[in-house]
């Protein structure tokens, strides 16, 4: 029964290897099924992405964050909006400050859930999305 020092490591580092190998083909086909990022609302509203705008306002705003591309741009694109335009206070200035805040915060969790590779989150919170979409 004389395991060294030697023979424990090996076989620790070869269970690592075989562990850490075994987990990254599976973080990868998570990510696989992910589609390009594309914001729920420009998928809806198409053509509103491309009248004119001023940047700063509340729609130039919300319009350049739903126009981003990739993940990290679309999060922290989104991020600012909602950090400059939900009001501290509570008190939304119209209808359409207050939709679109709370647009902006369902596409935030839909982000958050593509960053953690969790599919059927982000495609139960695109489904919360259309079903609101239809109701407003």
């Amino acid at each position: 029964m004389g395991v060294t020092f030697t023979q424990s490591a090996g076989s620790l580092l070869v269970s690592l290897l075989v562990a850490v190998l075994g987990y990254v083909p599976a973080l990868s086909l998570a990510q696989d099924e992910l589609a390009p990022y594309v914001s729920v609302w420009a998928q809806l509203n198409p053509e509103v992405l491309e009248s004119p705008s001023s940047p700063g306002s509340l729609q130039g705003e919300f319009r350049a964050a739903a126009k981003m591309r990739g993940d990290q741009l679309a999060l922290s694109s989104w991020q600012r909006f909602v950090d400059e335009f939900d009001p501290k206070d509570g008190y939304f200035e119209d209808g359409m400050h207050a939709r679109l805040v709370e647009w902006a915060k369902m596409e935030l969790v839909r982000l958050q859930h593509r960053a953690r590779g969790d599919v059927p989150a982000e495609q139960a919170q695109v489904a919360i999305m259309r079903r609101k979409a239809e109701r407003d």
